[in-house]
C-alpha cells in the first residue's frame, strides 16, 4: 500500500488480501510483483482479462444521464467485485464523485448499516424514514459538488431494508448513478430487484472466463510460456471462475508446485485443493444439513452418478434442493440421467474431507448400484471395477483384468497398471501379467521388463498359447525400442525368434507388422513398406495386423511423399482401430497421427 492514495471515509475490500482497506487503495492496480516463498513473483494484482465490452458498456451508462444504474449479476468469483472496483477507478478518473459500499450478513441486521460510514451527521430516531432517506441522498449529492454521482455497493443482496430503499431512491435521482454487484441466484431485497424490473437500471450477466481468456490470464500472471497439461489442469478445475483461479495458483506457488523448467511454467506435482479455497467453496455452498452433505459426498466419490440409484439413497427433497441450490447439475444422455457437482473443485473439497471408511461404505454403494442395474453402458464396466476396488471388496480376477484392459484403452494406464495388479494378486494369471506389462509400457516404466521376463518364464514351462507368445514378444520389442535406451537391431530379433515358434499366419502378420515399425522408426521407412505391405494387399487378413500394418505404412508413406497412399489407408483403417483399442489402445490416436503428419 505504500505510495497510495488515502481515504479515510470510503472503505472496501481489497481482491489479494481480503483485508478491510480504503476503497482508493482497491482500485488502484499495481502491476509490479511481489514474491511468493517459492521464489516465484507474482504480480501484486491480477490483470483484468476478458471484460472490455463489459467496461465499456458501463462506461457508456455512466455517460448517460437517463441511465440510474448497472446491476452486475453472476456467479461467485467471476469478477463482479474487480469488474465494480475498475469501473469505479475509470469513473473517478472522469471526474466523477465516487462512493464505494460493501454489504455484509453482519450488517444486514442495522438499518443503514452498509451505509453508515456515509451517513451524515443526525439522530435517527428522531426523524421519520422518509426523512433520513431524503437527508442523506441530499448530502450525498452535496458532497459530489456538482459533478455526477457513482456509487458502488458490493454484494448488493445482503443489503439491510433500509439501506437497498435507499439504494432505490438514490438511483431515481439524475444526479447518481448505482453500480450494485450481485450474486445470481440468490434472494435479494425487492428495492434492488426493481431496479431492473422497473427499468430504471440495466442487469449485466456476468459469465466465467473462456478457456482462451484463462489461458491468457494465467501467461500474464505467471509472467512466461506455460505448458499445455498445466493449462488444461487449471481450465479444467477453474472452468473460468477466477476466484478459483487464483487461489489454485497461490497454492501451488505456496507448496512450490508450480516451477519453471526449461523456461516453460508447469504444475510438477498433484494438484490439491488448499483449506483457504476449502473455506471459500464452503462458503459459496453454503451450510449444509446431514443428508444434502452426504449426497455431495456420493456424486463426488462417483460422479456423474446415475440419477436413479441417487432417488433409491435420498429423498426428492434432499435432490431437488441440490439442483435448485445450484450444487448439482443433471445431464441427460440419451435415456439416462445422471448427476454432478456443479464446479470441478466442489468434488475435490469434498473428497479430500470425506473419511476414508465412510468413502469405502460410498464405494460399495455405487458399485451395488451399478451391478443392480446391469452395468450396461460402455463406461459401467469401468466404474463398476473401479468403484469394488476402492470400497476393498476387489473383484473376480478376469473382472480384474477386464477393466485393466479398458483402462488401457481409455489411456489411463495409471489406472490400468492398478487394476492389472489386483488381477495379479487375485490369481489373474498371464492375461494380468499381460495387462501389466501394457500398462507399465503405456507409462514408459522400465518395470516393464521384469514383468515380461515372469511372463517368458511362464511360456517356458509349457504354456501352449501362441497368441500370449507373440504378444509378449511385441512388447519385449517395442520396450527395448523405445524404453530401453533404443535397440531396434534387439528388438528385431526378438520379432524373428518369436515367428519362428508361431505357425498361426495372423499372429506371424502381426510380428511382422511391428518389425516393420521397428523398421520405420530406424530410418528405414522404404524397407518398412516392402516388408508390410504385402499385408494389406492379401485378402482375408487378420484385422489386428492390418491395424499394425497401418500404423507403419501411413507415416511411412507419408514420409516418403506418397500422401494419397497413406490419407487413403489412414481412412480404411481406422474404424477397425477403434474396435480394437482394448488390444491396440494407442492404435486409433496414432493412426490419426499418422493421417495428420501426411496432410
Amino acid at each position: 500500500m505504500n505510495g497510495r492514495a488515502r481515504s479515510t471515509r470510503r472503505w472496501g475490500r481489497d481482491q489479494g488480501s481480503g483485508d478491510w482497506v480504503p476503497v482508493s487503495l482497491v482500485h488502484v492496480p499495481s502491476y509490479g510483483r511481489s514474491a511468493s516463498p517459492n521464489g516465484l513473483h507474482l504480480p501484486a494484482a491480477w490483470p483484468l482479462i476478458g471484460r472490455g465490452a463489459e467496461l465499456a458498456f458501463v462506461g457508456d451508462a455512466i455517460a448517460d444521464a437517463e441511465c440510474g444504474g448497472i446491476v452486475l449479476a453472476g456467479g461467485a468469483g467471476v469478477g463482479k467485485t474487480r469488474l465494480a472496483s475498475e469501473v469505479i477507478k475509470a469513473a473517478a478518473g472522469q471526474r466523477c464523485a465516487t462512493e464505494w459500499v460493501a454489504a455484509t450478513r453482519a450488517g444486514a441486521s442495522i438499518p443503514f448499516g452498509s451505509f453508515a460510514h456515509l451517513l451524515p451527521d443526525l439522530v435517527l430516531s428522531t426523524v421519520d424514514r422518509l426523512g433520513v432517506l431524503r437527508r442523506i441522498i441530499d448530502a450525498l449529492i452535496t458532497r459530489a459538488n456538482g459533478r455526477r454521482l457513482v456509487v458502488a455497493i458490493d454484494d448488493a443482496h445482503l443489503l439491510d431494508d433500509a439501506s437497498a430503499t435507499l439504494v432505490h431512491q438514490l438511483a431515481g435521482t439524475r444526479d447518481a448513478f448505482i453500480l450494485a454487484t450481485l450474486r445470481a441466484g440468490v434472494p435479494a431485497p425487492d428495492p434492488i430487484v426493481a431496479l431492473w424490473k422497473d427499468g430504471m437500471a440495466e442487469r449485466l450477466e456476468l459469465q466465467a472466463l473462456s478457456e482462451a481468456q484463462v489461458q491468457e490470464l494465467v501467461v500474464q500472471v505467471l509472467g512466461g510460456h506455460v505448458d499445455g497439461l498445466t493449462m488444461a489442469r487449471l481450465w479444467e478445475a477453474s472452468r473460468g471462475n477466477v476466484l478459483f483461479l487464483r487461489e489454485l495458483i497461490l497454492a501451488g506457488t505456496e507448496s512450490g508446485a508450480v516451477r519453471k523448467a526449461d523456461g516453460v511454467w508447469g504444475w510438477r506435482a498433484p494438484m490439491a485443493v488448499s483449506s483457504r479455497l476449502q473455506e471459500m467453496i464452503a462458503a459459496r455452498v453454503g451450510k449444509l444439513d446431514p443428508d444434502e452433505a452426504a449426497l455431495m459426498e456420493v456424486i463426488a466419490l462417483g460422479e456423474p452418478v446415475s440419477a436413479s440409484l441417487l432417488e433409491q439413497l435420498f429423498s426428492p427433497a434432499t435432490l431437488e434442493a441440490a439442483e435448485r441450490r445450484g450444487m448439482a447439475v443433471v445431464d441427460r444422455h440419451g435415456r439416462r440421467l445422471s448427476v454432478r457437482l456443479a464446479h470441478p473443485l466442489y468434488g475435490e473439497a469434498v473428497r479430500s474431507r470425506c473419511p476414508a471408511l465412510r468413502a469405502r461404505a460410498i464405494h460399495r454403494q455405487l458399485a451395488d448400484g451399478l451391478e443392480a442395474a446391469g452395468a450396461r453402458r460402455s463406461d459401467d464396466l469401468l466404474r463398476l471395477v473401479t468403484a469394488r476396488l476402492e470400497a476393498g471388496q476387489g473383484g473376480t480376477p478376469q473382472l480384474l483384468v477386464a477393466g485393466a484392459r479398458r483402462a488401457l484403452g481409455s489411456f489411463n494406464p495409471v489406472l490400468g497398471e492398478r487394476l492389472a495388479r489386483a488381477a495379479a494378486d487375485a490369481g489373474g494369471g498371464i492375461p494380468a501379467q499381460l495387462a501389466l506389462a501394457q500398462a507399465l509400457f503405456g507409462q514408459g516404466r522400465e518395470e516393464q521388463g521384469d514383468v515380461l521376463l515372469r511372463l517368458d518364464k511362464g511360456l517356458d514351462r509349457g504354456a501352449p498359447d501362441e497368441g500370449v507368445r507373440a504378444v509378449t514378444a511385441i512388447l519385449r520389442a517395442l520396450g527395448l525400442l523405445w524404453i530401453d535406451g533404443g535397440s531396434p537391431i534387439e528388438a528385431e530379433v526378438v520379432l524373428r525368434c518369436a515367428e519362428q515358434g508361431i505357425e498361426d499366419p495372423d499372429l506371424r502378420d502381426e510380428l511382422k507388422a511391428v518389425r516393420g515399425l521397428i523398421l520405420l522408426f530406424s530410418g528405414r521407412p522404404v524397407e518398412a513398406i516392402a516388408e508390410t505391405l504385402g499385408i494389406l494387399e492379401r485378402v482375408g487378413a487378420n484385422e489386428a495386423a492390418c491395424v499394425r500394418t497401418a500404423l507403419v505404412t501411413v507415416p511411412a508413406f507419408a514420409v516418403t511423399g506418397r500422401v494419397e497412399h497413406a490419407v487413403a489407408i489412414a481412412d480404411r483403417w481406422v474404424g477397425s482401430a477403434h474396435r480394437l483399442s482394448d488390444k491396440l489402445v494407442f492404435g486409433p490416436s496414432h493412426l490419426l497421427l499418422g493421417k495428420t503428419y501426411a496432410l
